[in-house]
């Protein structure tokens, strides 16, 4: 599996002398966070995005360990992040909320203490994608039979789905996840998205507006 530059990578490395990534030569290279400027557009998709690219505030490398972390959570599931309300809802899930999608029953204890490294809110306390591979190497060697069994279910473990069809309200966050998320003095990000669904008839067709500025 690869991933591909679709014109919204940076370079990150070396200077002048071509030592990007995958450089050989030329002096030394800074390391690689310390040599990618923070940036702050909102690049990616909703579902995928680290709450601090959501919020506009500056990213760097580690943004990309999030989404690797969304990434692992499909393996896991066959369902895409946050599967149960639309892309813009599940931004703000993500960055005012500080919700994640919840792993599936069953997920073993080494893999869901990586994902939920991969997308810890704070970008400091994410590994670096060298040390995802130092804790990828004994995983698989660490798995009983039986985890390698469910790892191997050909239609995955879904949590959506199945929270629909048994009635429960899927997602349901801890009163420690639903703490406000922190966001840069200064900006502002105005959403606007439908009223649950829970209320009367009658105010069906209300919207709720939600506006963060300062800190």
């Amino acid at each position: 599996m690869k991933l591909t530059d679709f014109g919204v990578a940076v370079q990150v490395g070396g200077g002048g002398g071509g030592g990007g990534i995958g450089s050989t030569g030329g002096s030394a290279s800074p390391p690689l966070d310390a040599s990618c400027d923070p940036l702050s557009t909102e690049t990616g998709t909703y579902r995928w995005m680290a709450p601090e690219v959501t919020r506009h505030e500056g990213y760097t490398r580690s943004a990309d360990v999030f989404s690797y972390g969304m990434l692992l959570f499909e393996l896991l599931a066959h369902e895409v992040p946050f599967a149960d309300r639309p892309p813009l809802q599940a931004a703000v899930a993500i960055g005012l909320q500080d919700l994640r999608p919840p792993l599936p029953d069953g997920t073993p204890e080494a893999m869901a203490t990586l994902v939920k490294r991969c997308w810890s809110r704070r970008p400091a306390l994410r590994p670096k994608f060298e040390d995802v591979l130092v804790m990828l190497t004994p995983l698989h060697g660490s798995l009983t039979p039986e985890e390698t069994q469910w790892l191997d279910e050909p239609h995955g473990h879904p949590v959506y789905s199945n929270a629909a069809e048994s009635g429960a309200a899927p997602n349901t966050p801890s009163p420690a996840a639903q703490r406000p998320a922190t966001r840069a003095a200064g900006t502002e990000l105005p959403i606007i998205i439908e009223a649950p669904q829970t209320q009367p008839a009658s105010r069906s067709d209300q919207k709720q507006t939600l506006a963060v500025s300062g800190t």
